[in-house]
């Protein structure tokens, strides 16, 4: 004979029973956000039930993946502050990222990523590509120059050449050195702002945001096809 005291295990409830009785019936942290104003009843949820948001977790706090996406869909559109967004947004997210789930919602052009590129140009990072640039080219033109006193010295007298070829040789040597290691400076500069540019940019921008953030993304598109070809000066 059962124990009645016992109560079986519950399975997560499907798609079709989340009517409003079990919305009503989940705990508050279930919940992304909880407008204030409320109390709490007998068993700890917050009254009235219209003070609670954006339902993400079923009854067991599992996060249910079908309503954390419905929940990131109507965030945009929920009538709560841009503060109870920010932080309904972050709880949501990052129940998306434990998912695996993409949203745009999660991907905007005013998120963390892109303040933080932007700082990384305001920080003068294209400006030391420029300036490595620049020491790749004069470094260039020694090469050229030491190539064409290695010419000069060869119809000097024996020993003179032999002591000017070695000194033009090292010189030579040093220069290069210098080239190589100027020129992967430079590729590795160009490549962490791509990197981070890439990771940025969006293929398209959703029309209700705006022109800024349109113009935005399309500088950056434009930066990126500039910096890929071995453009883009700051």
């Amino acid at each position: 004979m059962s124990d009645p005291s016992v109560k079986p295990d519950v399975p997560p409830a499907r798609e079709a029973e989340w009517d409003t009785a079990y919305i009503n019936d989940l705990p508050d942290d279930a919940f992304a956000y909880i407008q204030a104003g409320g109390e709490k009843d007998e068993k700890g949820k917050t009254v009235p039930r219209s003070l609670r948001n954006l339902p993400y977790k079923n009854a067991q706090g599992t996060l249910d993946p079908d309503h954390v996406r419905n929940a990131l869909a109507r965030l945009p559109q929920t009538e709560i502050s841009a503060e109870a967004k920010a932080e309904a947004k972050r709880k949501l997210c990052a129940a998306a990222k434990e998912l695996d789930i993409r949203s745009e919602v999660c991907d905007l052009a005013d998120t963390e990523e892109t303040k933080k590129v932007l700082e990384l140009l305001n920080q003068g990072v294209l400006a030391e590509l420029a300036e490595a640039r620049a020491q790749v080219k004069a470094l260039q033109d020694q090469v050229k120059l030491l190539e064409g006193q290695k010419s000069e010295a060869l119809t000097a007298e024996i020993i003179q050449v032999r002591k000017a070829k070695a000194q033009v040789e090292a010189d030579l040597a040093e220069a290069k050195t210098k080239l190589l290691e100027a020129t992967e400076r430079e590729n590795t500069l160009r490549g962490s702002v791509l990197e981070a540019l890439k990771h940025t940019v969006f293929e398209r921008i959703p029309a209700h945001w705006g022109v800024g953030p349109t113009q935005m993304n399309l500088k950056l598109k434009h930066l990126i096809t500039d910096l890929e070809r071995g453009g883009a000066q700051p």
